[in-house]
């Protein structure tokens, strides 16, 4: 038998409890319906994750200033790192960064990560960076 026009019939979702929590989240519990539980996780995703866009960073000068990925990504990129390096990189920043952090702690961050995964964009980047601490 067919659903009808314009419904959906949904699966049954079965909650068994684990430790700690239910399905290894902590906080859900036994007998919870499948809307209460993707109500309780998105309420922890919401808790957990922090908008970028409410993000500010301090710079080397004391003014802070909104985070913005695109910086990042557009400088790994300057630095010659390929297309995918460079978004990666701005995830890993974008979601480690928090409000009152320093511009060089970020700048160390990328540091690290090309050091680690593209020699060339890493002595791009720190070429750079040298040239623009003379400027100062």
């Amino acid at each position: 038998m067919q659903p009808k026009r314009g419904r959906v019939e949904l699966p049954e979702i079965v909650i068994r409890e684990k430790e700690p929590g239910c399905n290894g989240h902590p906080g859900l519990k036994k007998g919870r319906t499948g809307i209460d539980v993707v109500m309780i996780m998105a309420e922890q995703q919401q808790m957990e994750s922090r908008p970028w866009q409410e993000t500010m960073v301090r710079k080397t000068n004391n003014q802070e200033e909104q985070f913005n990925p695109d910086k990042i990504r557009r400088s790994v990129q300057n630095a010659g790192a390929d297309q995918q390096l460079a978004d990666e990189i701005t995830r890993q920043i974008q979601g480690s960064t928090h409000s009152g952090m320093t511009t060089t702690e970020i700048d160390n961050s990328i540091q690290d990560i090309l050091k680690q995964r593209d020699m060339n964009a890493y002595n791009n980047w720190m070429q750079w960076k040298e040239q623009h601490q003379k400027m100062r």
